[in-house]
């Protein structure tokens, strides 16, 4: 069999069990074609292995793994080789991997990692994913509970050094990501912009080498806290208090400073004492003040970011 036409057919068929019952289906590639009939055949291929080959060969100008211009629509290609990579090779990869994604889609389950764990933070509605210069290829996928929902729509950042496509299935509520590292042994942080509107997702991952084996596999559950709006600073419990008071304050997330300074001042406005003095994640905070070392009498809290502060009287009884 070509291997041309092999290699389509893996392009064609990705990353699911499917079964044909007694239809036949024809591929085309060139002036070849080839007819197939199968019965209750399970076919099952990996994109994120097809995109790779398709990098790796583009790099050398193997024209073997090359699939475009094509004529047609998606799934009824039929492709020309021309003996050059361009655009028109990433377009046939892109539209055949989104007609797959918006006709079937994945089948996303929960189960055993494989690998270790996926090297993930998280800063407000932005999760960076950090890949090593081990990983070359793979795919992502992202689902969402509010399905039919375009607010649940997620775009992926940081792509410079990657031939990636990403599609979002309305229906499914999933948002799939499949890339090749353009470069080996190249580190990159992946960043998924997520609507904070949504405050579940789940995240699927297969991450694979420059062999193609699965380096890393498995599922995470991202939730997303309610955040804070607006800076925040609640009464202090006890107050009057002695030695010690307990005090609860907001930080929201800011585009212009996450910079925090939460200071104590004396009825002569004279500064006695810095809580915090650092850069915050957004969120909710408790911490305690302990006034053992200055005398009784009236202080004033203030908690301030950026041109925005709050404060409050405190009361130490001895």
């Amino acid at each position: 069999m070509n291997k041309k036409l092999i290699h389509c057919m893996g392009i064609f068929l990705a990353l699911a069990s499917i079964y044909w019952y007694g239809h036949g289906t024809m591929f085309r590639v060139g002036n070849e074609s080839m007819f197939f009939a199968v019965l209750l055949v399970s076919l099952i291929f990996y994109y994120y292995i097809d995109l790779a080959n398709l990098v790796e060969n583009w790099n050398i100008n193997n024209y073997t793994f090359e699939l475009g211009p094509v004529t047609g629509e998606a799934p009824h290609f039929v492709s020309f080789p021309d003996s050059k990579y361009n655009i028109d090779d990433g377009m046939a990869f892109m539209q055949m991997w989104s007609w797959y994604q918006n006709k079937y889609g994945e089948i996303l389950k929960e189960g055993e990692g494989v690998g270790r764990p996926l090297n993930m933070f998280q800063s407000h509605n932005k999760l960076y994913i950090v890949l090593d210069e081990l990983i070359q290829s793979g795919n992502i996928h992202i689902q969402t509970n509010r399905y039919n929902n375009q607010q649940g729509i997620i775009q992926f950042q940081g792509l410079d050094n990657q031939m990636a496509f990403s599609n979002h299935n309305i229906e499914k509520g999933v948002t799939s990501l499949v890339f090749a590292n353009l470069d080996k042994f190249h580190n990159d942080t992946l960043c998924v912009q997520l609507n904070s509107k949504v405050k579940e997702y789940k995240l699927f991952y297969t991450l694979a080498d420059e062999n193609k084996a699965i380096s890393q596999h498995g599922f995470i559950q991202i939730n997303q806290a309610n955040l804070p709006e607006e800076l925040a600073l609640y009464y202090a419990y006890p107050n009057p208090f002695n030695p010690t008071t307990t005090l609860k304050y907001d930080i929201p997330y800011s585009d212009l400073s996450q910079h925090v300074l939460l200071q104590v001042f004396d009825i002569k406005g004279r500064l006695v004492d810095i809580i915090i003095n650092h850069k915050t994640e957004p969120g909710s905070y408790t911490i305690q003040w302990n006034g053992n070392e200055f005398a009784s009498g009236i202080y004033f809290l203030n908690l301030s970011m950026g041109l925005i502060s709050k404060t409050q009287k405190l009361l130490l009884l001895k």
